[in-house]
C-alpha cells in the first residue's frame, strides 16, 4: 500500500453522494473553570425553512432528507439533544425544527443531507439575512472522509437555507468475493477522477480526487451519482487487503476509464487479496504488462497500469509469479523492454509477488527512431 498522504485540500464545486454532511453556524463562548459549577438553561425550539431546486430549471425536489443536530454553548453540560428530521415536500420545500440554547450567539446547527438518487449538491446557501453560500471547511470526499463535506455558515441567521442539485448519472454494481462469490458488505466504492493520486501513485497528482463514495449494502450492491465525464471505479474492502480497480476484463487487474454519459448498470467488481506492484522513477506514458508466469505458458495477461508523470504507475495482482513487460508508446525513443533487460517472455526474471509491496525499476534502452515510409 502507498502512503497516500494528507487529506486533498481541493474542494469540489459539485460534490457528489448519497451523504453529505454540512455544518452551519459558528461557536463561540468560553470554556468553563475547573471550580465552575456547570449552568443549566433550557433550551428554546427555533425553526428553518428552505427549498430544494434543480440549479439549471428551478423545479424542485422532492424527498431531500434533512437531518440536523444543534450544539449547546461549551459551558453547558448536557445530554446530547435530539435529532431533527425533516423531508422536501413536492414543492421542494422543508422546516426543521431543532433547539437551541441561550448564550450560544449565533447559533451552531450540523445537517446532514441525504439526497435522491440521480442527484448531486451543487450548493447549501443561506438566502436570508446574514446571507452567503456555505463555507467549506474540511477535504472534499476524500476515503478517510467516506465521502462527506464539512461546512458552515458565520452566522445562521433566520434563513431560509436552500439547496441547490443538479441532475447525475448513477453507476450501479455488485461487490463480491472473488474466490466464493459472495456479495460483499460495507465495501467501499470510489469514483476517481482521472488525475487521482490513487491511480498511479505519484504525489504530483491532484490528490484524491474522488467525485462520489458509496458502501455496499448487504447484497454488495453499491450506487454512485456523478457528472458526465469518465472515472476510475476504486474499491476497497474494510480491512484494506482486498481492493481493486474496475476492468472492462474481469480477468486482467488493470484500471479501465468509465466514460459516463448516462446511468450505468452492471459495473461489477470481484475482489481478491492482492499486493501492490509500484514504480517511482522512470517515463509517463508507458504500458506496464504483468504476465503470469511460473508453470504459465506465454502470455497470460495478469495486470495492466499505465504510467504517469515521472513513470508512478499502481497495479494490484494477486500473489504469484509474474513476468514484467514495458512497453513505450508510440514514437517514442525507447525500446520495449522486459525485467530486467531481457529480450522476451521466455528469458525475463521472474518477479515474486507476495504479501509485501513489490517496486520495480525499468532499465530504459534508447533506440533509433527507424524513417517514416514515404
Amino acid at each position: 500500500m502507498i502512503d497516500r498522504g494528507a487529506t486533498t485540500k481541493r474542494l469540489a464545486t459539485a460534490l457528489v453522494g448519497s451523504t453529505l454532511v454540512l455544518a452551519a453556524g459558528a461557536c463561540s463562548g468560553a470554556s468553563p473553570s475547573p471550580t465552575s459549577p456547570a449552568p443549566t438553561l433550557a433550551p428554546v425550539m427555533r425553526s428553518i425553512i428552505g427549498t430544494a431546486t434543480v440549479a439549471t430549471t428551478g423545479m424542485p425536489v422532492a424527498g431531500v432528507r434533512i437531518r440536523g443536530r444543534s450544539l449547546p454553548p461549551p459551558v453547558l453540560i448536557v445530554p446530547d439533544p435530539p435529532e431533527a428530521i425533516a423531508v422536501t415536500d413536492a414543492r421542494g420545500a422543508y422546516t426543521l425544527g431543532f433547539p437551541i440554547w441561550p448564550g450560544r450567539n449565533p447559533p451552531a446547527l450540523f445537517l446532514t443531507l441525504e439526497l435522491p438518487p440521480g442527484f448531486l449538491l451543487v450548493a447549501t446557501t443561506n438566502t436570508g439575512p446574514p446571507s452567503g453560500p456555505c463555507e467549506l471547511t474540511t477535504g472534499a470526499g476524500s476515503p478517510d472522509l467516506g465521502g462527506t463535506v464539512g461546512c458552515r455558515f458565520d452566522d445562521l441567521g433566520d434563513g431560509p437555507i436552500d439547496i441547490t442539485l443538479a441532475r447525475g448519472h448513477a453507476v450501479e454494481g455488485i461487490a463480491t468475493d472473488g474466490l466464493t462469490g459472495a456479495p460483499l458488505a460495507g465495501v467501499q466504492v470510489s469514483a476517481l477522477k482521472l488525475n487521482s493520486i490513487l491511480i498511479d501513485g505519484h504525489p504530483a497528482s491532484d490528490a484524491f480526487e474522488v467525485e462520489a463514495v458509496a458502501s455496499t449494502d448487504a447484497t454488495g450492491r453499491y450506487s454512485l451519482t456523478v457528472p458526465t465525464g469518465s472515472y476510475v471505479i476504486y474499491a476497497q474492502e474494510p480491512g484494506g487487503s482486498q481492493q481493486r480497480f474496475w476492468s472492462d476484463d474481469p480477468t486482467v487487474f488493470q484500471a479501465t476509464p468509465l466514460s459516463v454519459e448516462r446511468a450505468i448498470a452492471g459495473v461489477n467488481i470481484a475482489l481478491v487479496p492482492v499486493t501492490v506492484i509500484q514504480f517511482v522513477d522512470g517515463l509517463a506514458d508507458f504500458r506496464v504488462v504483468a504476465y503470469l508466469a511460473g508453470d504459465t505458458p506465454c502470455c497470460r495477461i495478469g495486470g495492466v497500469a499505465i504510467t504517469g508523470e515521472g513513470g508512478f504507475f499502481l497495479m494490484y495482482v494477486p500473489q504469484g509469479l509474474y513476468r514484467i513487460e514495458f512497453e513505450p508508446p508510440g514514437g517514442s525513443p525507447y525500446a520495449a523492454e522486459w525485467w530486467s533487460a531481457a529480450t522476451g517472455f521466455a528469458t525475463a526474471t521472474d518477479v515474486t509477488v507476495g504479501s509485501e509491496p513489490i517496486q520495480i525499476e525499468p532499465i530504459q534502452i534508447e533506440v533509433e527512431l527507424a524513417p517514416l515510409s514515404s
